[in-house]
């Protein structure tokens, strides 16, 4: 009889704790699903889709703090402002702000942005309906654990979730600036195909003048043989010029996914303009802060430090600073601070170095320039003296060879300048971290 009443109370008392983790678990769940209902509701896609005005600039508007001038014509832009949402058109000459909207628009990598953000959204949902149901468990020695599922776990998840969308709208600022840059790549191939073209009419000049003087017997077979021989290797020299200048195109309509039609001409309604450098280093100090402020590793790695030292906090009330766990948390504490730090560093010297190659870029044009003022007066005097019958054709030509080399010299380096400057000002213009995090949260 005491036997089967020991056994009854045991079964009383199983029940009572069965009933009651059911109670916590019906709680939980009803929690859950309320917290799911406020985290599942559809967030805007950064990035991509018809571009509108200043909409995914690299630059909208001088940074507070930049010296007067220091973005000629409102900033140096990705080229997407003002492009329409339409496909592409046959049209007598395309703007780069055209072709990169069609770009932004057909290409792949939306897709696999997208399905990466959706994924890292789905993480950050189960994440956050995890922690409803460890929030529950008061188990002291499971008071970490709880701690990690339900507070730090949510946490790093919603900071891959923003990782994934930064580094969408990082792709689509990298694709826009490459189709600049393409664009002007086939600038330059065409200036090359002007100069050679010159080049050749020089000789043309140059081979008739030879001709005649060969017919009159004034020079030998070999002078007349060579003046041909070096007209005929300049107009082959036209061939793989353009058919650079077609590779060019091709990979232009390959990175914008669109279809190339060679029977349609292609030109560029775009031009090369010098601008000023417009910095001096003693504006290094805010540069450096902006390029922070634009930095996704740089977010991502303060973000991971304020969660881990919310960890450690918690780690602290549990455990003491004789404890091994205490000891690991406080090492692992002092390499992310460091870490930071060093990377902090790291970014100043990259901005610093670009500043230099700016500098070194701007100073390159004024030595070209100059050369090429030098190389335009040997080439008028050249035509002066041939003029007055002191000097012969071929030194007028070779004279003008100078001047078309010095000018080809001139406008790669005004070229080489512009994509320095350009990639200087994109480590500290355009969207902010936070701004591009708030644009898809809300």
């Amino acid at each position: 009889m005491r036997a089967a009443k020991c056994v009854h109370g045991r079964r009383s008392r199983h029940m009572a704790i069965l009933k009651g983790k059911l109670r916590s678990f019906a709680l939980a769940a009803v929690s859950a699903a309320i917290l799911i209902g406020l985290t599942s509701a559809p967030l805007a896609e950064p990035g991509y889709g018809p571009v509108t005005d200043g909409d995914a600039a690299i630059h909208d508007g001088a940074p507070d703090g930049a010296p007067e001038g220091a973005y000629p014509d409102g900033g140096p832009t990705d080229g997407s402002e003002g492009a329409p949402d339409t496909g592409m058109a046959w049209q007598e000459k395309y703007a780069v702000s055209e072709l990169t909207a069609v770009a932004l628009k057909n290409t792949r990598q939306r897709t696999l942005d997208g399905m990466d953000m959706a994924a890292k959204r789905r993480a950050y949902d189960r994440a956050v309906r995890d922690s409803v149901i460890y929030s529950w468990s008061t188990f002291p020695e499971r008071a970490m654990q709880n701690y990690q599922k339900s507070t730090m776990g949510p946490a790093l998840a919603k900071l891959s979730l923003e990782m994934s969308v930064l580094a969408a709208e990082g792709n689509r600022q990298r694709l826009a600036i490459s189709v600049e840059s393409l664009c002007y790549g086939l600038l330059g191939l065409e200036k090359e195909l002007s100069k050679e073209r010159q080049s050749i009419a020089n000789s043309r000049r140059l081979f008739d003048i030879q001709t005649s003087r060969y017919n009159l017997g004034l020079i030998t077979e070999n002078d007349y043989s060579d003046s041909q021989f070096d007209m005929q290797n300049k107009e082959d020299g036209l061939i793989p010029i353009q058919d650079r200048i077609d590779a060019s195109i091709k990979g232009i309509f390959k990175a914008i996914g669109e279809a190339y039609d060679p029977g349609l001409p292609f030109a560029l309604d775009l031009s090369l303009r010098l601008e000023d450098v417009g910095f001096t280093h003693d504006d290094l100090g805010w540069v450096t802060e902006e390029a922070l402020r634009r930095d996704p590793t740089h977010y991502s790695k303060v973000e991971t430090l304020a969660i881990r030292e919310a960890w450690f906090e918690e780690l602290s009330k549990y455990y003491g600073e004789e404890t091994d766990e205490y000891s690991d948390g406080a090492d692992l504490m002092f390499e992310l601070r460091l870490d930071l730090e060093l990377y902090r560093a790291q970014v100043a010297q990259n901005v610093e170095e670009a500043y230099f190659r700016v500098l070194n870029g701007h100073d390159n044009v004024r030595y070209n320039d100059r050369n090429v003022a030098l190389k335009k007066r040997a080439f008028n005097l050249a035509n002066e003296r041939f003029a007055l019958g002191r000097t012969t054709l071929d030194n007028v030509i070779r004279a003008d060879e100078a001047y078309l080399q010095a000018r080809m010299s001139n406008y790669n380096s005004v070229g080489s300048y512009m994509a320095e400057k350009r990639a200087f000002l994109s480590m500290f213009s355009g969207e902010t971290v936070e701004s591009v995090l708030s644009a898809y949260w809300d």
